[in-house]
């Protein structure tokens, strides 16, 4: 009787107090009241930080009513960030009392000195144990800002080509975010044994090169050519010769990245024929020596 005495009050609960969200359980005869959904809730917000910042605090916030004591697991995830490289991954599980409270977890960050583009890591919640409350949300992304500046320098330190192909040639790699537009400037250092001035090569040095503003990624994806540098061919045959670029004076946001200095070779790919003409015919004689005369030539 006293069983479904309970069991009568619990279906009248459900279908008629509507002003507060109920779970009812009925258990060895006994009648629980746990609040749920609709007022309780748990939230986490994104948050943006320099990577200097090694380690990095989430909130994870219950708002609500009073209920019984739950927990709440959490989880980081790769987005454009690298678990090991730029953060290092955790998951655990946070108890609430179940009062309106904050629970915290960090994060470590890795400082690494590199100039990047800006990174993102992921949280995920899950799993609130018991049931007495839900998520607002369940996601939430930290920004990794990167610090470190922008870097530019040349795609390589040495390089070659033929002089008739004349490619291959040098560019700059630009690493971050250009806000304002930038430049930098590249010269001639003189040191190498090409001739400029449109004879083995053409170039005004020094030259500035502009850098406008966008987002680089480091890579050829986004490399700046050189301009007015060019190959030029001829046929003459003669050693290879080189050329070496220095990169200087960088202005608004850009500095110097560690490749600062490039020598181009330009490898000769001229022939030369040599050839060589019969000699006038002599009379052997009987005595003493005739000289044949041959002649050797060559068309460089």
């Amino acid at each position: 009787m006293i069983h479904m005495g309970l069991q009568s009050l619990c279906n009248f609960l459900t279908k008629n107090i509507a002003f507060t969200p109920l779970k009812i359980i009925l258990l060895s005869g006994a009648l629980f009241l746990f609040g749920f959904g609709g007022y309780g809730q748990v939230s986490i917000a994104d948050i943006s930080f320099n990577e200097a910042n090694t380690t990095v605090t989430f909130d994870i916030i219950y708002t609500g009513p009073v209920v019984a004591s739950f927990s709440v697991d959490y989880t980081t995830s790769d987005g454009s960030a690298t678990a090991g490289t730029d953060y290092t991954t955790t998951s655990s599980m946070l108890l609430f009392s179940g009062n309106p409270e904050t629970q915290t977890f960090n994060v470590t960050i890795a400082n690494d000195g590199v100039p990047e583009m800006d990174e993102i890591y992921n949280v995920t919640l899950s799993n609130i144990f018991p049931a007495v409350t839900t998520f607002t949300n369940t996601t939430a992304t930290g920004t990794i800002v990167n610090d470190d500046g922008l870097s530019v320098e040349f795609s390589t330190g040495a390089s070659s080509d033929t002089e008739t192909a004349g490619g291959n040639l040098p560019t700059l790699l630009v690493t971050g975010t250009v806000i304002l537009a930038s430049t930098v400037t590249v010269t001639d250092a003189g040191t190498g044994n090409a001739t400029g001035g449109g004879t083995d090569f053409s170039f005004t040095s020094p030259q500035l090169v502009n850098i406008p503003a966008a987002i680089y990624d480091g890579t050829t994806a986004t490399e700046i050519t050189i301009p007015i540098l060019a190959i030029v061919g001829d046929a003459i045959v003669e050693v290879n010769e080189t050329i070496d670029l220095t990169l200087s004076t960088p202005t608004g946001d850009a500095a110097l990245g560690a490749t600062t200095a490039s020598t181009y070779t330009i490898n000769d790919d001229d022939t030369a024929t040599v050839s060589i003409d019969d000699p006038v015919s002599v009379a052997e004689g009987d005595v003493g020596t005739a000289t044949l005369t041959f002649t050797v030539s060559i068309d460089q």
